[in-house]
């Protein structure tokens, strides 16, 4: 599968692009630990604007930076006994708005919100 996007992987401070799998070494892939804030500007001084944050720990740094306009939750029709909450615990509440949800063939849905500014 060819890949024509770029793929930046935010990780540990001790990992480097030289951590990258053999498959994955090209200029399309890098690692970085810098702060939402500053990789988002760096990114955008190369010209890429938007942006996909994936992994909710992830996310969730993005999202008390205020640097998130819109999340797509996925849900896979599976119930498990334990685990651990979608975001784990935020600073603040954030309100979301409904934009759409599409379901599969396969049972998964998926919805898209927009989050909404907060407002002091």
């Amino acid at each position: 599968m060819a890949l024509s996007r770029h793929v930046h992987v935010c990780l540990e401070p001790s990992l480097t692009d030289s951590d990258l799998p053999e498959s994955l070494a090209d200029e399309r892939f890098e690692i970085s630990a810098l702060e939402p804030e500053v990789l988002l500007n760096s990114l955008a001084e190369r010209g890429l604007g938007s942006v996909w944050v994936d992994g909710a720990q992830t996310l969730k740094t993005f999202l008390a930076a205020g640097l998130v306009d819109m999340i797509t939750v996925t849900r896979i029709p599976v119930l498990i006994g334990e685990g651990r909450p979608l975001f784990g615990a935020l600073s603040v509440d954030l309100k979301l708005e409904h934009l759409e949800t599409t379901s599969f063939e396969s049972g998964v849905f998926q919805s898209r919100y927009k989050v909404k500014k907060q407002t002091t």
